[in-house]
């Protein structure tokens, strides 16, 4: 029996293009490999994202962005140098990489639930960070909703 061959999608497509360059283990897993790189930009497209999530609310009216600061943190792969949002009233605070915090145990996790949860699907964040009792909602891609 021939097994069904897979289709390929968008994913497999970049993750092939991305992986083109590597010629060793070192370039996907090194310090500055591929997984390093990956991590990074994912992290910060989500902070931005719940920062623009974070400025639509109706308490933040008159708020905007205010550029971002260098943060590095520590996570399984090493240290990863950030780029986290700011906000003129400094009332925003990341849920992925809370302020004050430079370790993050478990940021793929935290990373793959963000992105694995449906529209309506809440999480407590016990899972996700400190705060067990902070229930987040999670949006579109780039909505995160804290309840």
């Amino acid at each position: 029996m021939a097994r069904k061959k897979k289709e390929p999608n968008r994913a497999d497509e970049l993750i092939d293009e991305m992986l083109e360059g590597c010629s060793s283990p070192e370039d996907i897993l090194g310090e500055s490999g591929l997984i390093q790189q990956l991590t990074q930009r994912v992290v910060e497209r989500a902070l931005a994202g719940e920062l623009t999530h974070h400025l639509k609310s109706p308490a933040e009216r008159g708020n905007s962005r205010n550029g971002s600061s260098k943060k590095t943190i520590q996570s399984e792969h090493g240290d990863l140098e950030l780029s986290i949002p700011r906000d003129r009233k400094s009332s925003f605070e990341p849920i992925l990489v809370p302020k004050h915090h430079r370790r993050i145990a478990g940021l793929d996790e935290k990373i793959i639930a963000f992105f694995n949860c449906s529209s309506k699907k809440s999480i407590k964040l016990s899972s996700l960070m400190l705060d067990p009792d902070r229930t987040v909602m999670f949006g579109h891609q780039d909505r995160f909703e804290a309840t």
